[in-house]
């Protein structure tokens, strides 16, 4: 039988995701460039840089919780 559960990522578990992200080296990637080959570094760095300054995950949390979730 599904069982209700609610999404609690650890704050622990957060942090150290951020770690990784903040200490991976930009320059093991190949830089297509534009879309037409994968994305762009430029882009992917932006997309980083959104994630690690102004998501916020928690506030995502609350909304998918306001869900059933089985």
């Amino acid at each position: 039988m599904a069982k209700p559960f609610t999404i609690a990522v650890p704050d622990e578990r957060l942090a150290g995701i951020n770690a990784k992200v903040a200490s991976f080296d930009w320059g093991a990637l190949p830089d297509a460039g534009s879309w037409q080959s994968g994305v762009g570094l430029a882009d992917l760095k932006r997309l980083v840089d959104y994630w690690r300054t102004r998501f916020d995950w928690r506030t995502q949390e609350r909304r998918l919780n306001a869900l059933p979730h089985f």
